[in-house]
């Protein structure tokens, strides 16, 4: 049975939403933070640091939830060392405990882990790549089960990463003009409100008997690219936004079609269509900027 999570990531945008969804189901939910982090008031938090030979419990989790990470978006060293760091680094820390404690572990991925595009795979989706391998080897050692879980694109209320449908979302009348690049690289944009929902299904039918390792991925298996995308949040806003198509190149591995990474842990007729998940969170997001 499991009482208390081990939520890595816990601070980031996911993660926070994720955390609240499962304090709602009752779980005891104990985050991370690094070092130089001040611990939150009230929250039950450790410090997780990459490569760590030794990690102080003062409990014993039941599960292990791996969602956090880092995406460089450079090729510069410093980017790259905070990539394997984090996504390799943090994954070999956590290894030794699933092993010691034969902890089952949920870890997030991303679908440029099956994306190589003409570049070939990004140092980041190797950096996963590397991550996933170490946390299923460390629970098939353990013989305990290992579920990975595959995300595509992302949004909600809180639009502090700067992904472009953040910027539509915090665009005002008069503010600068929005650069971006022609527009016609696709998203498959799944509301986290969704995520969280399937990872607390997962956990409710987690079997404990069951030490064989599972992939997921979860989408709306719908494809927009970032014209549509701009055209549908602007109808939800009510206003247009001032949108440089062209002013910016595209990015290398930029995505112009989409394929499955693994088997659905949602139900697509279920998922919130992106129309309406946009309307959804612009309530939101209209209601905080009135408080």
């Amino acid at each position: 049975m499991i009482n208390t999570i081990l939520l890595t990531g816990s601070r980031g945008v996911i993660g926070k939403q994720l955390k609240a969804a499962l304090i709602a189901k009752k779980y005891r939910v104990v985050g991370t933070k690094r070092l130089e982090q001040i611990t939150n008031k009230g929250n039950d938090e450790i410090v997780l640091s990459p490569w760590s030979k030794n990690l102080d419990f003062d409990y014993e989790p039941d599960l292990i939830i791996h969602l956090a990470g880092y995406y460089g978006l450079e090729n510069k060293p410093i980017e790259m060392q905070k990539t394997f760091d984090a996504n390799v680094g943090l994954a070999s820390s956590l290894a030794q405990i699933i092993v010691e404690k034969e902890i089952p572990t949920i870890a997030i991925g991303s679908f440029s882990e099956k994306y190589p595009g003409i570049e070939g795979l990004s140092y980041y989706a190797e950096s996963k790549i590397a991550g996933k391998n170490i946390l299923r080897e460390a629970t098939n050692q353990a013989g305990v089960p290992f579920k990975y879980i595959y995300l595509y694109d992302t949004y909600s209320f809180d639009t502090s990463r700067k992904k472009f449908i953040d910027l539509l979302f915090n665009y005002q009348i008069g503010s600068a003009p929005i650069q971006a690049s022609p527009g016609f690289q696709v998203q498959d944009l799944v509301l986290i409100d969704d995520i969280n929902a399937c990872i607390v299904k997962l956990i409710d039918n987690l079997q404990w008997n069951n030490n064989m390792s599972s992939e997921y991925q979860i989408r709306i298996g719908k494809e927009y690219t970032l014209l549509e995308t701009a055209e549908i949040v602007q109808d939800t806003m009510g206003f247009k936004v001032d949108i440089r198509w062209g002013s910016l190149e595209y990015r290398p591995r930029a995505c112009f079609r989409l394929w499955d990474c693994a088997e659905n842990l949602n139900s697509i007729e279920d998922s919130t269509t992106l129309s309406d998940g946009i309307n959804k969170v612009w309530k939101i997001i209209k209601n905080q900027t009135k408080i």
